[in-house]
């Protein structure tokens, strides 16, 4: 189980390696489902995935 320690050291191991990636609302996605549907678009980081995240805090 993650504590909040943990979240807090990770945010400090990534910062500045991670950038924060915008959310896009889906207009088709919303409709279909009846719901305000975004997608977080993490192929905007630098390596164009969200897996630098956890490959570079286990380094």
């Amino acid at each position: 189980m993650l504590s909040s320690k943990d979240i807090i050291k990770a945010h400090k191991v990534l910062n500045g390696v991670v950038v924060n990636t915008p959310l896009d609302y889906d207009h088709y996605l919303s409709e279909k489902y009846g719901a305000k549907i975004y997608l977080k678009k993490e192929n905007a980081q630098r390596v164009r995935s969200f897996k630098i995240r956890g490959a570079y805090y286990a380094i």
